[in-house]
């Protein structure tokens, strides 16, 4: 399992290429990624589409997760932002 760092979440969905964003695409396909609350939190504080922010929500929720925060603590902070 690998747990990737919210820089790399965030090239990767802008399209950028480099050898971060590669391994992700390709982690992602073996299905060896986690997510962590917190990086859940800023990769979706950085989405200004309500739309776009429910889509990424589904899709990175599908991902195995592990609390960073706390309990709780994404919707939370999420609300507050």
């Amino acid at each position: 399992m690998t747990l990737i760092d919210t820089s790399v979440w965030i090239d990767y969905f802008n399209g950028i290429q480099n050898p971060q964003s590669d391994q992700l695409d390709a982690l992602l396909y073996d299905d060896v990624v986690v997510m962590g609350d917190l990086i859940l939190l800023e990769v979706l504080q950085g989405i200004r589409s309500d739309r776009a922010c429910r889509t990424t929500r589904e899709h990175l929720q599908a991902l195995d997760q592990y609390e960073l925060l706390g309990p709780g603590q994404v919707d939370v902070c999420a609300g507050h932002y």
